[in-house]
């Protein structure tokens, strides 16, 4: 062995493991800002769908407890309340279409089985019975989404 090698050695072998600590570091620092991101997303997904589930479970409850008795709003309150409710639907069939990006398969589930429900023929039934049904499809999907919810973004 050349008398000089011996002295680049230890340059050597430090500059490749300064290389290969900063490429790990950087690794999974990348790694962690991806996950964290998606995290993010996730988080504000559930945030969503359990927010757009909620307008549409307080709708369901003003018509199906007021029924017949006008809503006890005036025409703005109604208006708003009606616009909350659309703006709802509009999330959720949003993420019903998008929302396994994000959530997990039993959240796909929760929402594609409110979807795939049975609607009632509101010249068959009672207009009642219609908000009865959907307010508590709705109030045992937003349960479910919430407990749900709670247990996927405990796991960050």
């Amino acid at each position: 062995m050349p008398a000089g090698s011996a002295t680049w050695l230890p340059f050597f072998l430090g500059l490749v493991s300064g290389a290969a600590t900063a490429s790990l570091g950087a690794w999974l620092a990348t790694r962690r800002f991806y996950l964290e991101k998606h995290w993010d997303r996730k988080a504000q997904a559930y945030e969503e769908i359990v927010r757009a589930l909620h307008d549409a479970v307080q709708f369901f409850q003003v018509h199906k407890e007021n029924y017949g008795q006008g809503t006890g709003m005036n025409s703005d309150q109604e208006m708003k309340l009606r616009q909350k409710y659309l703006s709802a639907i509009s999330i959720l069939n949003k993420a019903m279409d998008i929302g396994a990006l994000y959530i997990s398969d039993k959240g796909a589930q929760i929402l594609s089985d409110l979807g795939r429900r049975e609607v009632s023929n509101e010249w068959e039934e009672p207009p009642f019975e219609i908000w009865a049904q959907e307010f508590d499809l709705h109030k045992a999907a937003l349960e479910k989404m919430i407990a749900l919810s709670r247990k996927e973004l405990r796991s960050k």
